[in-house]
């Protein structure tokens, strides 16, 4: 009968190190797409585009919709924040009868 040998038995750990990489693209090295999507941009700056946009546009929906992307290289977008009514939100009520109303005023 073979002997069966529990994952906390074991000596060594199969495979990758823990944190230690095997293969793949080393990191920050971008893909190909994105790689040839900047060669294809060449000396084109999309930032300095919006700016001159922005400075040269008469019309005030066009600015705002440059400030609104520059504004994305500047701050970081704010996540939703998720307010749940199911969560416990700290308050207790209370309700008394007429026994009990004379205590709470007193209060």
């Amino acid at each position: 009968m073979a002997k069966v040998v529990k994952n906390s038995e074991k000596k060594t750990r199969g495979g990758s190190k823990k944190g230690e990489r095997r293969g793949g693209r080393q990191k920050g090295t971008p893909n190909k797409r994105t790689l040839e999507f900047i060669e294809a941009l060449g000396d084109f700056d999309p930032v300095e585009a919006l700016v001159n946009l922005y400075k040269t546009s008469k019309d005030e929906f066009v600015k705002l919709g440059a400030l609104k992307e520059m504004l994305k290289y500047i701050y970081p977008q704010r996540k939703a924040v998720d307010i749940g009514v199911e969560k416990q939100t700290g308050i207790n009520i209370i309700v008394a009868d007429e026994k009990h109303k004379q205590m709470l005023e007193d209060l």
